[in-house]
């Protein structure tokens, strides 16, 4: 699946919204502008997950996790 999505060189930015009413310790701070940008090594990472109240698809990490071994794509995640 992952085989046309990237190239080596490029670079994945995943883009995650949270509903309005989400309740989260930094939705305040980057309520406007959104979280900075994240590699996707700490955005798995159980803590990230909790300080954004995030519930991850396990098919879509795979995938961009396989994208950036196999093709070199940098993947970066940010959270609104």
């Amino acid at each position: 699946m992952a085989e046309n999505l990237a190239e080596n060189g490029d670079r994945v930015i995943l883009i995650h919204v949270q509903p309005p009413k989400a309740d989260h310790t930094s939705k305040q701070l980057f309520e406007d502008a959104g979280s900075p940008l994240v590699p996707l090594e700490e955005f798995r990472e159980i803590n990230f997950s909790k300080q954004y109240g995030l519930k991850y698809d396990p098919e879509v990490l795979d995938i961009l996790d396989t994208v950036s071994r196999t093709k070199g794509a940098k993947v970066v995640a940010k959270v609104y």
